[in-house]
């Protein structure tokens, strides 16, 4: 295959970004990884080129889906059985157990062929993979103590040298402006100066879209002013209030309006971003609150009523839906926060 054919090669090249994404993922949670079955997800909203549209439910490559969703660990203890398996086999005379020597290669074409494949969360090659192992295992018991003591050391040896390799090449594509935390995640425009303002962004779908981080990616990345912007997505939104002091403003998108009653957000400047719901009195005010324009649901309506009754700020986002785009976000995110009854 030419280098040539190798660049043009659509597939290939996007492959690449998906491992390249797929490293920077490992390089921010090498531990806990980004959790079971979100790989592809995670890859979307945090890595995925703005300008690309395509899909991915996983990395195409198993050892970087494991490590990417479960971590280093996991992957360790995923690959230690294969590698112990794999170097009894291959260490036992060939004639004399043939059979043992034929499952090992077996189980090495199966993690060699998971390098351009995510096999490993097929349960159906598992099987086949148990079957395989049951040789060298059984011809194990026969061969003695010693081989299973080298085998052993070879399989920490194999499984530590793995892990850190893997995880030294993830640092090289380490993204400075991505960065994971427990709980929330950070999108900071300039990752070497200290941000002008910090942002926090509890999201709702209905608002920031499917995939909510690659949207706010993209405003961030519109935006004039040098922004860093933490983002609140999954988990229990009661104790990651918590986390929202020291913040300049805290966006409520969507359904987390409710928030806004919360005790722990009672000294904090709050903006409601297309507030969805039944408003409340409450003792916290919106600095400022965000409505769609184009008022499909009659949630616009509702809370403007709510807002003037209450003399409180709001703006009207002019031919906006319930689901914001990006250009309109990068607008109010570079806001001064006046809170002024016109429309963006």
């Amino acid at each position: 295959m030419s280098p040539g054919y190798v660049k043009s090669d659509a597939s290939v090249g996007a492959r690449m970004e998906l491992w390249q994404g797929g490293l920077k993922m490992l390089a921010q949670a090498p531990i806990n990884g980004w959790g079971g079955g979100k790989s592809g997800t995670e890859y979307i909203n945090w890595y995925q080129n703005l300008n690309d549209g395509r899909r991915y439910a996983g990395m195409v490559n198993g050892y970087l889906l494991v490590a990417a969703e479960r971590g280093l660990p996991a992957l360790y203890v995923l690959l230690f059985p294969f590698a112990f398996l794999i170097s009894a086999g291959l260490s036992l005379p060939p004639r004399a157990f043939r059979l043992a020597v034929g499952g090992a290669l077996g189980l090495l074409s199966f993690l060699i062929s998971n390098f351009f494949s995510s096999l490993l969360v097929f349960k159906v090659f598992w099987w086949t993979m148990a079957a395989l192992s049951a040789f060298p295992l059984f011809y194990l018991l026969k061969a003695g103590l010693n081989c299973a003591i080298r085998s052993f050391a070879f399989a920490v040896f194999a499984c530590s040298a793995f892990c850190a390799v893997g995880y030294i090449a993830a640092l090289q594509f380490c993204d400075g402006q991505i960065r994971k935390f427990s709980g929330f995640v950070r999108i900071q425009s300039d990752e070497k100066a200290n941000p002008d303002r910090k942002i926090a962004v509890f999201v709702d779908k209905s608002v920031l879209g499917e995939y909510c981080g690659k949207t706010l990616r993209h405003a961030v990345a519109l935006s004039a002013g040098n922004i860093s912007v933490d983002v609140f997505r999954d988990g229990d939104y009661r104790e990651l209030l918590n986390e929202v002091a020291g913040y300049d403003i805290v966006i409520l998108c969507g359904n987390r309006a409710s928030l806004s009653d919360d005790d722990v957000l009672q000294k904090s400047k709050i903006a409601l971003l297309n507030p969805v719901g039944i408003p409340k009195t409450g003792r916290n005010r919106p600095l400022c609150s965000y409505l769609p324009g184009l008022d499909v649901f009659n949630q616009t309506e509702i809370w403007r009523r709510h807002f003037e009754k209450f003399n409180l700020k709001y703006r009207l986002i002019e031919y906006s839906s319930q689901q914001i785009s990006a250009e309109e976000l990068a607008k109010i995110l570079d806001n001064d926060w006046g809170g002024l009854k016109k429309p963006l």
